[in-house]
């Protein structure tokens, strides 16, 4: 675990390129208050500062040829807007970009407003935000129920954001991404086997085929096929094969409706197929065997934990399943 020393080290450390902002405008005002959003998927940190500046301040700047202040670019920072808060308006031609630099004219700022809000945005160390964030999920899950499996979840901000508190008046950690692994493999399986596995057949048959096709060896190819022909005979007719419909059920839009999340706080994102594939005997079926689902959630100061179950509903998914087989195969099969 990373000590608070060490993480208040990496904070100091991501906020360098944007207190050259606030460094440069120093000298004209001052600062009210300060906030900072990390937006976890891109590994950004957006900050924004309610700033006191004088309009004569400004204006004997102006006099002495101090019209403007430019930073670089550098890890992505940017000014994503100024707002007078005095007008209540968005101010958008204060800054440009020139010679990769950012360019900021206090001439464009009212000259009746002392109020402004600069939002910044720029990139940080990825490590910086695994120290801010303590995440657990259940490896396996944590209760079996008949028609559920769940898992339990929970987010939080590391230290309750005592890190951040010196540093900022408020602080949200936002979009933290939480993954859930789900094994499908033998929910599949449970339905292929309750209609005495006709897919095992089948796959069975094609194994034996095909080796005995690379092998040379007739008295294993033939009677595979022939075993192989006669499933495909009592299959029914469909433009799609089998098992392109099977792993659709784990595309991200449709296995959603298998999740459900007993805290409205964590927002379901989408899942993801694990690159192995399921088995059936000793033979790979072009099924992924697991799935990952991502949630996103929203820490603050406020509401500095989160935590949750998250249900996949295991009966629905295998009767699911056992349709899709039983659109592909006479009853006869599968009796």
């Amino acid at each position: 675990m990373v000590k608070a020393k060490e993480a208040r080290e990496l904070i100091t450390e991501s906020i360098a390129t944007s207190e050259k902002l606030w460094k440069a405008i120093a000298d004209v005002g001052k600062s009210i208050s300060t906030s900072v959003t990390y937006l976890y998927p891109k590994s950004q940190m957006k900050v924004t500062r309610i700033l006191f500046l004088p309009p004569k301040r400004r204006e004997m700047l102006r006099r002495i040829a101090r019209k403007e202040v430019s930073f670089s670019q550098s890890n992505g920072f940017k000014i994503v807007n100024i707002f007078d808060l005095e007008n209540g308006t968005e101010i958008r031609d204060a800054t440009f970009v020139k010679d990769g630099k950012v360019v900021i004219y206090y001439s464009k700022l009212s000259k009746d407003s002392e109020k402004f809000m600069i939002t910044t945005v720029n990139t940080v160390n990825p490590e910086l935000l695994r120290t801010l964030l303590d995440v657990r999920v259940s490896e396996v899950p944590s209760r079996e129920e008949k028609e559920r499996e769940k898992h339990w979840v929970v987010a939080a901000m590391r230290d309750r954001g005592e890190s951040l508190k010196p540093l900022y008046s408020s602080a949200t950690l936002e979009d933290v991404d939480v993954n859930i692994g789900i094994d499908v493999d033998k929910h599949y399986n449970t339905g292929l086997k309750a209609y005495g596995s006709p897919v095992f057949k089948l796959m069975k048959a094609t194994s034996d085929m095909l080796k005995g096709i690379d092998e040379g060896k007739r008295d294993l190819e033939m009677p595979a096929r022939m075993r192989r022909k006669n499933i495909l005979q009592k299959m029914k007719y469909q433009k799609t094969d089998i098992f392109d419909e099977l792993s659709k059920l784990c595309t991200s839009h449709i296995f959603r409706r298998y999740i459900s999340i007993d805290n409205p706080d964590f927002e379901y994102v989408e899942a993801r197929k694990t690159d192995s594939l399921m088995t059936i005997g000793k033979m790979l079926i072009p099924i992924p065997s697991g799935m990952n689902v991502l949630l996103y959630t929203t820490l603050n100061y406020d509401e500095p934990a989160r935590k949750g179950y998250l249900m996949f509903e295991k009966e629905n998914f295998k009767q699911d399943v056992e349709k899709v087989i039983k659109r592909y195969f006479k009853d006869s099969i599968l009796e």
